[in-house]
Order: C-alpha cells, then structure tokens, then sequence
C-alpha cells in the first residue's frame, strides 16, 4: 500500500534558509536591476497591451484564489454542484493553479511522477484530484492510471465525488493526491482511499523479523524486491527460544474471482427494458397477477404465449399481446406444468391435487380445442394408477415436443415413462425406468425433462439435488443410462431449452449444458460448462433461444435492503453478456422471444431484444467485430460480408495478417479479390496470400492470374510439399498456364519440378530448354531426341540443335537423317542447322527423298556450299557442271545467278541467262568475262540486230583474237543483212592487230550480194515503167472517153443496186444510204480508199536515214 500524499501550509512557497553569500548578492541585484529596467522600457513601448495583460493576471490570480477558499471551506458534494454550475470555473481555477506552480521552485507532481516511474507494470494507480492528469499522460502506457477529479477537461479524466469512487474494493496499489486534499470532509477522501487499497500481508515487518530471530535466526539482509516481494536472507545462529514467537503472522493471500468480463465476456445491453401496461388502459400498470402465486410455467419456441400455473389450481395462457385465459384446473394445489408442441398439434400436461390427502392427478389438455372456457382435458389419471405401489407424491411432469412421450416424476426421485398418442386413459402405459431407492444419493428430485434425440430415441433428463442423470429410450425399452457426475443444483435453477435440444444446469460455480443428442455417445457423460454468475447465489435459471437467462442475488451497498436480484442474460456461443438489469424479487418466464419479470408486488416487467440492425450498431462502434460477425450469422444478416471485410481491415491494419486473412476469406464472392492479393503481394506476406487464394480454388472462384499467383506464393516461401502438390494436381486447374507455370519454376531453380510439369503436359522445346539451358545434360537432351517426331522434332533442332550438334554431334545428326525423310520434314531448320557442316549437308542431300530433293531451300543450300568448296579442277567438269545443273531449276534462277556471279562460275551463269532467254544479259556477260567460243556460239539473228554494236566493239578491241573467230563471227552477222558492211569495216578497222584477211571474205560476199541486188533493180525499173505506162493509157482513157457502169450489186450490201445510186470510176458502186453510211470521205470509193490510206500510212512512217547519220551514231558510242 502506498498513499502519496502532498500538501503546502499554506498558498505561499516557503523555503528554507541558507547561508548568505555577499558577492553571489551583489550579482544577482545587479542582474535583477537590469532585467527590472528591460521589463520597463518594453513596458513603455508597449503600455496598453502591458496593462492589459497584467488586469488579466490579476483577475485570474483574485478568481483562483477565491475558488480556491471556496473549495477549502465546502464539502465535495458542494465542490461538485459549484463547477456544475459555473462551467467556466474549473478551468479558470486550473488556469491560475498553472501561474503558481509556475512559481514554485519545484512540481511536486514531477517528484511523483519520478516515484512511480519506478514500480513494476502490473501496478494499478488512482490519481485522485488529477487536474490534467498529467500523471496518466507521463505513465499511461507504463502503467494502469485511473484519474479522477471534479470536472473531466480531457478523456483521461474521470469526473466524480471523490468520496464516492467508481472502484471496487481493494483494486489499486497506489492512490496519489496531489494537492487535492480540499474540503470539509477529507476525511471521507481518505477512508474511500483505504476502502479500494490492497492490504499488505505484513501487518507489522519489525515483529515478523524478531519473531525469526526467536526461533534460532539471523536476518542477514532484508530487501523488497521490484516493490512486489519481500526478500529475507537468515542464517542459523542458535536454537528455538519460543516455538510460537508472537509477531510470526501473515495475512493469507486472497485471489479475487476476475468476475466475467475479465474472462473475455464482453458486457452490452441488447434488452429494453420496459413495464408492462394494463391492456385495456396504458397509463395504468399490469397487475392481472397481483396477491396470486405463480408456482410454475411453461413455454414453447413455436408459440407466442406461456403457461402460467398458479398454486391453487389456476392455470393461466398469457399470450405476447398480453390477452389471458384461464381455467381452473385443479380444485386444491397446482404442482407442475409441461407443454408439448408438434405438427400443429398443442398438449398442456399438468399435475396437481383435487382432494386433499388423496394422490396427484395428471392431466393432458388439448390446447387446440376448448370448451366454453377451458381447453379440452383427454387424460385425466391419478398417479396412483401410474404407481402401483407406494404412496409417494408425483411433482414432476414432462411431455416430449413430438407429443407422443411422457414423464413423471415422484417426490421420492422414482420416474414414470409413457409412450403413446395420449388420447384416453387406456392409450397409456406406464414403465419405471428409475427406482428412488436405489437412487436416495441423489437427494430431492428436482425435475424431470423429456427430449427427442436422432434417430428416433428419446432421452429423459432426471435432475435432482445432488446429480443429474439421463434415460435414452427406444420406445419404452431402455437403452443406455448416463449419470452426469454427482453435482446437482436447486429449484428453479435449471430449465430444458427446446430450441438448442440441451438441459441446462446451474451449480453456484458453474453452468452445464447437456445435449440430448451426445447422451447416446458412448464416452459422454459430462457436458460444458461455463462460469456463469460464478461465485453468485444463483435464484432462477431460464433459457430462450440461444441465450441463458441467470437471475442472482447480489449485494446492496446503498439501501436499506441487504440483497437484491440481478437478471444477466449470456450468450454462450457469441461470449458475450446481452443485457444486465435488477429485477427485484420477481419470477422469470418468457412468451415468445421475450422474458418476462413477474415482481412480488404484482407489476410485469418485460425484456425485449434490440433488432439485429442496432445490435451489430452497437458492437461495430466497439470494434467487436467478432462478435458482430457471430450475431451476423445467427440472425441471417446480409451485412455479414462487410462486417467481415471491416474485421479484416481493421487487423490488417493493426499488422495481425494472419487473421486478417481468414476474414477476407469470408468475403469470397462479394469483395474483389484482386484487392485483397495486392494488400497481401509483399513477400513477407507470402504465407497470408497462400491460404486466401487456396480458398479461391476451393471455393471455384479463381481465374488463371490467381493460379500463377498462389505457385509463386508457394516459391517464395520455399515449401517444397506445397509446391509438389501444386505440380501433382495442376490438372484439377481451370485454364492452368503450363508455360508460365514452368517458368517459374525455372526462374526459382525448381528444375526437376518444371521437367515433370513439362513432360506431363508434353511441352517438348520446354524439356529440351530445362536440360539444355538449365541442367546442361546434353547427353539426356540427346536421349530424348530419339522419342520425338512430327513437327516437334524440328522445333527442338531450330531451338537446341546447335548446342547439342556441338555437344553430341553423332547422336544429333542420326537424329537429322531419321528426321528428313518425314513427310513434312522442315528443311529450313535442318538448313540452319547444317550450315556449320556441309559434309553433313552434301550426304544428307544425296540420300534424301525426291521430296527433299526439290526443296527449294535444302537445293540453294547445296548450292551454295558446292559452289564455295568447288576446285579449279572442277570449274571445266563436265560431270560438275552436270552436278550444278542439276540442283538449278525455274524456282531458283535468281539465287543461282546470284550464286554463279559471286563464286565466278560462268557455267553456271551461262546457264541460267540462257534458259531465262535474258539473251542481252548474256551476251554482254560473255564479252565481259565469257569465251570467245562462247560468244560465237550463243550468237543468233536476234542478238546480234540487238547487239551488233557491243560485238563489233568486242572484236575491234580484243586482243589476240584468232582470225578464225573473227571470220565465223562475221559469218553470223552477214547471215543476218542487219548492219552495213561498210560500218562493220569501219569498226574493225580500229583493232591494229586484224588482218586484212579477216574481213576479205565478209566484203566479196557483200560484193557479190550488192551486183545482184543492181540486177534485181534495173529489171524491176523495167518493170515499173511498163506499169507506169499502162496508167497513163487508163487516165486516157477516163479522161477522153465514155465510162458506162454496169454494176449491178452495191459494193456494200452485195444486194440489187437501185436508183439513187453512186458510181465511181473503179468500177464500185452503192446505194445511196449505204454509202452514207459506210463512207468516211464524202468523194472517195470506200473500198479503195481503205487500201490507200495504209499505203500512205505507211510512207509517212518510213523515214529514210542517210550514211552520214548512222555513222555519226556509231562513233557516238566510241
């Protein structure tokens, strides 16, 4: 225990006296001097604002010390009814209190503060007068500090009487007070710090020390250790003076019971509390069951009413709107009431006296069907006829929800069971299932339940005062029989819920529920429990719906009465407390989903649940988002999704990812999972991503990114079961990506894991990359080359085939000979392939297919590297160049030219200018780098009228051309009559090194042709005058005699001429119309005017070139 107390005599600092020191004067008056004349020159130049701020000051110091007189001369109470009312007071007070401390040549709260820095964290501290709290601000986060003042400034501060604190008893270690011992009765502030102070278990330590010393030991050290335990070293000195040394006592450490929300039960108040009005007049208070005595009820989940039995023989059905109906039941003494509800069909079981002194009498009522103002009675037995034998009491009924079971229960704990349609009397038969004498351990009986378990068997509670037990039955035959431990409990201090099937028992430690359903477990027999108003003098247990209902006695500090009852309603699934209110002395029922409070003095109280919406308000302000999703669930709310989205929210934030995680598994489906995967990308985060996209795969709601996202989850946190398993059932994957899948498996160096994934999914260039590029196996690579074929083959050998070809040569090219004779071989990557080896090529060609063979690409390519090893030798082969030919065809003359001209193969040349009939091409090619005899030979009529001027040219400029050529050259050209021998000779004439004799023979042969080109001349004048002289004798004629036209058919229409017609002098004539028609000339025959305009055509086209012309040409192109 530890109290901090701080107070001044008086409002004035008093400090001690000290030794004067006369130089440290004379320095401190000068400097006060001249700080006294700087205040006053900034006085003067700021003299309104001085003196406004000093009026302030001294109207704030005059106010605090007036409030605080007051606060010295009034009670608490008073103190708190003064800043009630003058809002403004409490801080004009701490306002001043501020300028004091100001002063002060130390805070004492500082001192504290210093004090307390030092006690372990556990510590619990009342700052009691805290002001600011500055104690709370400085220590908080250390330590538990609860500050309480008047006023609350700040959210630190509690406001209150502090002789009436909010704190229990003996629940702080330290209480401080901090110059806030003011008022009259500060005496109550320190009795209220003694009443919520810890009591030290050392009553007097000096004592307890002695006392050691009496019994034979020394105390060596003694130490108080963290300010928690008290640490004493002894040594044995000597033997017992006293065997009961007096001071030897310590108090025993009492640990208080943490009530239930310091268990984790959060505490609300989803329950309204409201008095129940008078159904026909509202302003008037329910009092319909006032002076009558309840004794028992009963209620069903499926109706809106409860059955109220009273003691004197009244049953009573109080329906939710608060209507009555009322019966008299029994004529003495109403014991117990069940109700039993099933397909529409409502049974009302009672037991009660008639006559006194006479045995019990069971009845069964047909709630369905009345009689003038009661329901229908079916059975009415006496117990007697129930029991044979023994004249024990019946206070215990029990009808089963399905109506076709019942129990009854006697005073001496004996249970009666029957099974049947309860329709008469005779219907029933009765079976005993518990003897009371074999049973008397387990004192009174309490109550009997019936319940229907699965598969059709029903189960019988029977709870008494000191154990509880349990009957499964198959009909009436008893199948199994179950005690529950030897606790019991006490009237009214338990209840069957029909809603959750379970019997719920109250001891004063604990709640237990037993479900019917695992009573027929061969390993069950004790159900949970929960601590529920533990410690707690527990006078009514009930249930409705999910929540269980304790109603407890309880302290009263504060009236006269010593005792009052408090209602907690728990929800034991969700851990939460839904409501706590007193009741007073009052019985509880419930009608529907609403409990009922029945007071002593007649009035009704009711408790009605808050809607789901404002339910999940209230805890959602809290940030109980577990305790929303949980309400959320149960009541079927369509917020469930956002809640769990703010929950996962709220823990991501918070850094705890791994529950964050599992609620953003519960918005599957409404949340877009792309932004949770992005919250959840960093690396550190990994195992996070993992599970929330493994839900996606469950649940059927991934795509394709999130099946790549979750293998490279796996990667990153290095699992290698994960990833194993991701690989083994890649197939059950919608849309699987293999080829990104395996690069990633690449790119983390799982390369046995990609060659599996690859091989199972038949991606061949993927397997040949792994064992080439990764693993560098080539002899494996090659291996496997031997199991390809088709196109795939091909796309290995374009990828990988140099690599290996340089690796594993021999293997490779087998592999290329057994490739090329597929049909669809593709010879452009074999090509490729062989570039680097043309033996291969060259034998690869040679024993190739016919399809091989006229590929244009595998024949260039053979080309190419025959022509670039050809030898000199080989230039002038026949068989060579038969060789050559053979590889040439029409698809590809341009690449063998190509070819030919840049390995200077003029064969090859030759050849293909030749069969393109390019002939100007080659004949220019063969003055520039053919033979002579080549020349000659592919010399022809149409070549030489295109190209007579180049090959004169060539024979006059080359050198050492024998005679012989240059005469079967001109032979060529006389053949032809195109150039004049005269221009040829001319040309010749430039070459120093021809003979004369070349061209002798070409000149007497042009001779011989020009004489008998006269001869043929002269006679066609000859015959051309004669012509000529004929002509004139016709125009003579025409001109001097008559010309009679004796046509008798136009010339046109080759039909009868007839008047008009037109005559010409060439003998034509025409119809009028059809001249017209078909004459282009207005005085010309058509017929002959056709032939003269060709005539004339012709003559205009010729123009005649004379010898000076054309031999101004051809020196031109010299």
């Amino acid at each position: 225990m530890m109290i901090q107390m701080t107070e001044p005599e008086s409002n004035q600092v008093t400090v001690g006296k000290k030794r004067k020191r006369p130089w440290r004067q004379k320095v401190r008056r000068e400097a006060k001097k001249a700080k006294i004349q700087e205040l006053k020159s900034s006085l003067e130049t700021n003299a309104e604002i001085s003196k406004t701020k000093e009026l302030e000051e001294k109207l704030a110091s005059s106010r605090f010390r007036y409030l605080n007189e007051q606060l010295y001369t009034m009670s608490s109470k008073d103190a708190v009814g003064l800043f009630s009312e003058d809002k403004e007071a409490f801080d004009v007070y701490h306002k001043g209190y501020r300028q004091q401390v100001s002063k002060w040549p130390v805070n004492p709260v500082s001192r504290i503060i210093e004090q307390l820095s030092k006690l372990p964290p556990e510590t619990v501290i009342a700052d009691l007068g805290c002001g600011d709290a500055k104690i709370a601000k400085t220590l908080g986060k250390k330590l538990t500090v609860k500050s309480f003042d008047l006023v609350a400034n700040n959210p630190l501060v509690t406001a209150c009487d502090m002789s009436k604190l909010p704190l229990e008893k003996e629940s702080v270690d330290v209480v401080v007070f901090c110059l806030s011992l003011m008022g009259i009765n500060l005496s109550d502030f320190l009795k209220e710090a003694n009443r919520i102070l810890k009591t030290d278990r050392f009553k007097n330590l000096k004592k307890f020390l002695r006392a050691l010393e009496k019994l034979g030991f020394k105390v060596i050290k003694e130490k108080l250790i963290n300010d928690y335990f008290e640490m004493i070293t002894l040594k044995k000195v000597g033997k017992i003076q006293e065997k009961k040394p007096l001071g030897l006592i310590l108090e025993p450490c009492f640990y208080k019971k943490p009530p239930v929300a310091e268990l984790g039960w959060r505490r609300f108040q989803f329950f309204d509390k409201s008095n129940v009005t008078d159904s026909k007049d509202s302003s008037k208070p329910f009092l319909n069951f006032k002076e009558l005595s309840i004794r028992c009820w009963a209620s069903s989940v499926d109706q809106k009413f409860a059955i109220l039995g009273e003691q004197n023989g009244i049953v009573f059905k109080l329906s939710s709107s608060m209507e009555i109906d009322f019966w008299k039941a029994y004529s003495q003494e109403l014991t117990a009431v069940s109700i039993g509800n099933s397909d529409g069909k409502c049974l009302l079981a009672t037991l009660g006296i008639e006559t006194p002194g006479q045995p019990s009498v069971l009845k069964i009522w047909d709630l369905n069907s009345w009689e003038e103002q009661s329901p229908l009675c079916r059975v009415s037995l006496k117990t007697s006829q129930i029991r044979k034998s023994g004249g024990s009491e019946a206070i215990s009924i029990s009808i089963s929800p399905s109506t076709d079971f019942i129990a009854v229960g006697f005073a001496d704990a004996s249970v009666f069971v029957s099974l049947g349609d309860f329709s008469s009397e005779k219907s029933l038969k009765w079976k005993s299932i518990r003897d009371g004498l074999s049973s008397m351990t387990d004192g009174v009986l309490l109550g009997v339940s019936v319940a229907n378990a699965k598969n059709g068997k029903n189960v019988i509670f029977v709870v008494c005062e000191n154990g509880v037990s349990s009957f499964i039955l198959d009909g009436n035959q008893i199948l199994k029989k179950v005690t529950h431990g030897t606790i019991g409990t006490q009237k009214n201090c338990w209840y069957f819920n029909q809603f959750t099937n379970q019997l719920v028992v109250s001891h004063q430690e604990m709640v237990y529920f037993y479900d019917a359903n695992r009573c027929m477990e061969d390993e069950f027999d004790s159900g949970r429990c929960y601590a529920l108003g533990r410690g707690t003098d527990k006078v009514q247990l009930l249930g409705m719906m999910w929540y269980v209902g304790v109603m407890t006695k309880q302290e009263n500090k504060f009236k006269n009465k010593k005792t009052f009852n408090v209602l907690t309603l728990y929800d034991v699934d969700c851990r939460y407390i839904a409501c706590m209110n007193p009741v007073g002395d009052s019985q509880l029922f419930t009608v529907g989903r609403a409990i009922f409070a029945l007071c002593s003095d007649g009035t009704l109280s009711k408790f009605v649940e808050k809607p789901t919406a404002l339910k999940l308000e209230i805890v959602l302000q809290k940030q109980l988002y577990d305790v929303a999703i949980s309400i959320a669930k149960r009541d079927k709310s369509g917020d469930l999704s956002s809640i769990h989205a703010k929950y996962a929210d709220y823990l991501y934030n918070r850094g705890d990812f791994h529950n964050a995680i599992q609620q953003y598994i519960e918005t599957i489906g409404s949340l877009e999972a792309s932004f949770v995967i992005r919250r959840f990308l960093d690396g550190t985060r990994a195992a996070q991503l993992c599970i929330y996209i493994e839900a996606l795969h469950a649940r059927n709601l991934y795509n394709e990114s999130n099946t790549m996202l979750l293998l490279g989850a796996y990667l990153k946190m290095g699992n290698k079961d994960k990833i194993k398993h991701f690989i083994t059932n890649s197939s059950k994957f919608k849309n699987f990506d293999v080829d990104r899948a395996i690069k990633l498996l690449r790119a983390s160096g799982n390369f046995d894991l990609a060659s599996y994934l690859a091989t199972e999914y038949n991606r061949i260039l993927l397997i040949f990359a792994i064992l080439v590029e990764d693993l560098c196996d080539f002899g494996e690579a090659a291996k496997r080359l031997h199991h390809v074929s088709g196109k795939q083959i091909f796309e290995v050998l374009d990828a990988y085939g140099l690599t290996l070809l340089e690796h594993k040569e021999k293997e490779v090219v087998e592999t290329i000979e057994r490739a090329v004779a597929e049909e669809d071989a593709d010879l452009r990557v074999l090509v490729k392939l062989l570039n680097g080896h043309p033996e291969y090529l060259r034998k690869l060609y040679n024993k190739a297919n016919k399809h091989v063979k006229e590929s244009l690409v595998m024949r260039n390519a053979v080309l190419e590297h025959t022509l670039e090893r050809m030898r000199s030798a080989q230039r002038k082969d026949p068989d060579f160049q038969a060789h050559v030919f053979d590889l040439v065809g029409e698809d590809n003359y341009e690449s063998a030219l190509r070819l030919g001209q840049l390995h200077s193969y003029p064969p090859l040349v030759i050849h293909v200018l030749r069969n393109q009939r390019r002939d100007d091409e080659l004949l220019r090619y063969l003055l520039r780098d053919g033979e002579v005899i080549d020349i000659i030979q592919e010399c022809n009529k149409e070549i030489i009228e295109k190209m007579w001027i180049e090959l004169i040219t060539f024979l006059s400029k080359k050198k050492d051309m024998p005679e012989k050529y240059v005469v079967e050259l001109l032979k060529k050209v006389t053949a032809t009559s195109f150039v004049h021998p005269l221009i040829v000779t001319n040309i010749l004439s430039r070459n120093p090194e021809l003979p004369i004799s070349c061209v002798k023979l070409y000149l007497e042969h042009w001779l011989t042709d020009q004489g008998t080109d006269i001869k043929k001349g002269l006679k066609q004048i000859e015959e051309n005058v004669e012509k000529v002289k004929d002509l004139e004798d016709q125009i003579q004629i025409y001109d001097e005699e008559i010309q009679i036209f004796q046509a008798l058919r136009c010339a046109a229409c080759d039909s009868a001429l007839q008047i008009p017609a037109v005559h010409f002098m060439c003998k034509h004539s025409y119809h009028s119309h059809c001249y017209e028609s078909y004459s282009d000339q207005q005085d010309g025959c058509p017929a002959c005017s056709n032939s003269e305009v060709d005539i004339v055509t012709k003559a205009r086209d010729f123009s005649p070139v004379t010898i000076e012309e054309l031999q101004d040409e051809v020196s031109c192109l010299f």
